[in-house]
């Protein structure tokens, strides 16, 4: 393991991947967007820094965040809602250019996402080496900044998890009493977000010795949607929600029996 590793976007997932080095005796530098958030991060042991990536350019302690870094996590969850699919991507080739600009990092970890992958009607399932066409590149963001920043630096790996959550996030908050849910039969692709931490610490572990690219962080449970979340839901006493038993059902499984063979022979908690 690295001495240092930074952790650019340190959210509800950076945070935790922050207190699971500082708990190991690495150095962490952490970034965030807001100067709020600094004396929160500075609490848990590491060097925190503002900084944010921008269409234009990277703002705040950027030198004094990358320098002497050897290993990178970037864990940005896109904000598509809020900004153009153009701005997105334009952040993501700074960012790029930004890191090539430091020849001492050498492991870069881009957590992306399984919204890469197309809910259909026959809900396919999607493996690590999947070939994407240029068509579904080009129209799907997140799935182009992991091409934009595998063509600028060949030395990142990605790593795509499915719905976080953890004990204190979990869809079924937001679900819990409503009706006409579509997809019923659609299969569940969710993780714990202890299972993130350790996937991403087997990652960085094994590095140097993996020619895998592309790794998957979804739990190898698969269950129907009407059926986990109803489960959920009488569990944690909440109101059961009902689904559109009429809609047609569009979804994918996603499939992380690779990541869990390279890594270490993983064992995802339960959902």
């Amino acid at each position: 393991m690295s001495y240092k590793i930074g952790i650019l976007g340190c959210g509800w997932l950076g945070k935790a991947l922050a207190k699971h080095f500082i708990n190991k005796g690495v150095q962490v530098n952490a970034s965030t967007t807001t100067s709020a958030k600094l004396d929160e991060l500075k609490k848990l042991g590491v060097s925190a820094y503002r900084v944010q990536v921008t269409p234009v350019e990277m703002l705040g302690d950027v030198e004094s965040f990358f320098s002497q870094l050897e290993t990178l996590v970037i864990s940005i969850p896109p904000k598509l809602q809020q900004q153009s699919r153009a701005e997105f991507l334009a952040s993501i080739c700074v960012l790029a250019e930004e890191i090539s600009k430091y020849p001492s990092i050498k492991k870069v970890v881009y957590v992306s996402s399984t919204s890469v992958f197309s809910n259909l009607e026959s809900v396919p399932v999607y493996h690590e080496d999947y070939k994407f066409s240029s068509i579904e590149i080009e129209q799907n963001p997140v799935l182009k900044s992991e091409f934009i920043l595998r063509a600028e630096l060949p030395f990142v790996k990605v790593i795509r998890f499915g719905g976080l959550i953890g004990d204190d996030r979990h869809p079924i908050y937001f679900l819990a009493g409503k009706s006409n849910i579509k997809s019923p039969e659609a299969p569940i692709n969710l993780i714990q977000q202890s299972d993130c931490v350790s996937l991403i610490d087997a990652l960085l572990v094994n590095f140097n010795q993996l020619e895998q690219v592309y790794f998957h962080g979804v739990s190898t449970q698969h269950p129907n949607r009407r059926s986990y979340y109803r489960n959920k839901a009488k569990k944690l006493q909440l109101e059961v929600p009902s689904f559109d038993e009429d809609s047609v059902s569009t979804g994918k499984l996603i499939s992380s029996q690779l990541t869990a063979q390279l890594l270490n022979k993983h064992q995802f908690q339960a959902l």
